[in-house]
């Protein structure tokens, strides 16, 4: 009794650890993370030559985004086309309107991930949340252009 006692103690442990060490993680697979806006910020600072990819419809995007990204929206037809053209071996930082759009940022890192992106990382909170922290932007001085990837 005492032994299946202890491997239940030990089992409950195990899930316990693991849980906790995926906290972050979107999926099983490592590469993908959702992270906060601090830490999405200091990423991108820290790391030269990465792709900061706004999600968001032409129209939002081009009134203001975060200074170093492209627009790839998720609706368009040609999305997992442009995905597959993005540098792999970088890291990929995605970002969406708000945290209700989980799902498509979600889905959004499976198309990365499968065109082989080494790491994908998604703005918890999405714009929205990067605004409420005061974090730089670019915003539009004149009408939308339409500006695209």
């Amino acid at each position: 009794m005492k032994k299946i006692l202890l491997l239940a103690a030990f089992c409950a442990f195990s899930v316990s650890v693991q849980a906790q060490s995926k906290k972050n993680k979107v999926f099983e697979i490592d590469p993908a993370y959702i992270i906060n806006a601090d830490d999405f910020e200091a990423k991108i600072q820290k790391i030269k030559g990465e792709t900061v990819i706004d999600l968001r419809p032409t129209t939002e995007y081009s009134f203001s985004h975060l200074d170093a990204a492209v627009n790839i929206p998720y609706d368009a037809a040609t999305f997992e086309e442009n995905a597959s053209s993005i540098d792999k071996t970088k890291p990929v930082f995605l970002y969406s309107s708000k945290k209700s759009d989980q799902k498509v940022t979600t889905q959004a890192m499976l198309v990365f991930l499968k065109a082989g992106v080494e790491k994908v990382y998604y703005l918890e909170g999405g714009f929205d949340s990067w605004n409420k922290k005061h974090k730089p932007i670019f915003i539009q001085s004149s009408e939308p252009s339409g500006t695209g990837f």
